[in-house]
């Protein structure tokens, strides 16, 4: 039986934080609703030192803020690992949220999600985000799930694999589920992508289609959105489709190989992993069939189709 989340550690990385946006996050942390949790806050850079800053330091002089300054800086997406390394060591969460430095959770955010995963025993829930501007107000018409073209309900393993639906700072994780597999392997470059393939394989992810974060849009991002409209861009036309597909394909085929050692296959996973022998027909067969669902899952079928192809010629 799988038993029931409790406590939550919310992994909160840092580098080089906009004091007001911190300020704000942290604010909006302290206000949740569900109140049984504790944040390590994971600091790789503070430049301009935010972090002594008298508006900061009221926050988070707090029993349930603790700071970690790394000697040597661990860079994203391992700054997050490194800080729920940290949670799992020090403070023993049932469940882990990741959190960005710069976006804005409702009040709500942990109790729905806490909710929704001790109701489906899941291994992973997530949301969808409104986007938003350095304010704090709405710029786009669509949510993040809507511009980027996730669709939640693919969330198979081989689907999460080759295209990505979870974004990080919406998750929380089920520590049970993914304690072994804490550390990132070097040649994957999301955290998010990892711990969403590893938990669609373990067990199963769930989501809610609430717009429990507010995600910031500056400059400062490390990592934005991009909005997908074609299955094919002009974009794919005028650049190298082969080498960019080759290597969408290679990134898909090592995330699954990391997750799947020591764990059996299906017969899907098997096809589209672990042999070209196929020649990329599994592949366009689920592109075709994603088209009318999921644009970007179907994008990303056919760039690993042509990755694919390619990959027997070089």
């Amino acid at each position: 039986m799988i038993s029931k989340i409790k406590k939550i550690g919310i992994a909160l990385a840092i580098y080089n934080p906009n004091l007001n946006l911190l300020e704000r996050q942290l604010k909006s942390i302290i206000s949740q609703l569900y109140t049984n949790w504790v944040c390590v806050l994971s600091v790789d850079e503070d430049r301009d030192n935010v972090l002594i800053n008298e508006s900061i330091l009221s926050l988070i002089d707090n029993q349930n803020f603790f700071i970690y300054r790394n000697k040597v800086p661990y860079g994203y997406p391992k700054n997050f690992v490194f800080a729920s390394e940290t949670l799992l060591l020090d403070f023993n969460p049932d469940a882990i949220a990741f959190c960005d430095q710069d976006d804005f959770w409702r009040k709500d955010k942990l109790l729905i999600l806490v909710r929704i995963m001790n109701e489906e025993s899941s291994s992973m829930v997530h949301s969808d985000a409104k986007l938003v501007n350095i304010n704090n107000k709405t710029i786009s018409s669509k949510s993040l799930w809507e511009k980027e073209s996730r669709n939640p309900t693919h969330s198979f393993f081989h689907q999460v694999v080759i295209r990505n639906i979870v974004a990080g700072a919406t998750a929380l994780i089920r520590t049970s589920h993914i304690k072994d597999n804490i550390k990132i392997p070097q040649d994957v470059c999301f955290h998010d992508h990892w711990y969403a393939a590893v938990c669609a394989k373990v067990n199963k992810i769930s989501y809610t289609k609430e717009l429990l974060n507010n995600y910031s849009q500056h400059d400062g991002n490390l990592y934005g959105n991009s909005e997908i409209s074609n299955i094919i861009s002009r974009e794919d036309i005028s650049t190298n489709i082969f080498s960019k597909s080759l290597k969408r394909y290679q990134i898909s085929k090592d995330l699954a190989k990391n997750v799947l050692m020591n764990r059996s296959s299906t017969i899907i996973e098997y096809v589209l992993f672990k042999t070209r022998l196929d020649l990329g027909l599994l592949s366009f067969f689920l592109f075709l069939k994603a088209i009318p669902t999921d644009r970007g899952l179907a994008r990303a079928y056919l760039s690993f189709t042509i990755g694919k192809i390619v990959s027997l010629f070089v």
